[in-house]
């Protein structure tokens, strides 16, 4: 990707605190990977347009399933191994086995069987994504590590502050 170079000390500045970043209020990055979990589960048999053609040939659709596992692996991992795995390594699936990953590739690109299979799979997964994210309250306050806040709307402000200069000029 291309960054403006006069926005490039900005950016070595949030890349340099990334994982802090990534990791600001746990609970809340949990609840949203709980809100992606339940829209692709829903998202399963819905017909959207583009999605038709799976629908009509599986039954469901298979990149729905495949993302809801994803996302679920994810979550698992970003939450029980907090500190074990970069939150690039769990971007990039990196925290999973090989075989592991290539398996979920493969129900994008084939699906996993009949829709009851893919129902079975989606419903075991949504419940455990539901059982971690009600589970995660007992181990995060849900506030927002304030130190790394402040860190990032100083970040902001000098952009903004850059920027409005450079209007000016």
């Amino acid at each position: 990707f291309i960054i403006n170079p006069l926005y490039k000390d900005f950016w070595d500045k949030v890349l340099s605190i990334r994982e802090s970043v990534a990791r600001v209020n746990p609970f809340a990055a949990i609840k949203a990977m709980m809100g992606t979990i339940s829209e692709k589960y829903f998202a399963l048999t819905h017909r959207y347009p583009s999605r038709v053609k799976w629908i009509d040939e599986f039954g469901y659709d298979p990149k729905q399933l495949h993302h809801l596992i994803r996302v679920y692996k994810f979550m698992e991992s970003y939450h029980n191994g907090i500190h074990l795995f970069t939150y690039q390594d769990l971007v990039e699936s990196n925290h999973l086995l090989p075989a592991e990953k290539e398996r979920i590739k493969n129900i994008k690109r084939m699906g996993c069987g009949d829709l009851e299979t893919a129902q079975k799979f989606a419903d075991l997964y949504y419940g455990m994504a539901k059982d971690l994210c009600d589970g995660a309250k007992m181990y995060y306050d849900g506030k927002d590590d304030e130190y790394i806040k402040e860190i990032m709307f100083a970040i902001m402000g000098e952009m903004v502050k850059l920027s409005i200069k450079k209007e000016l000029e």
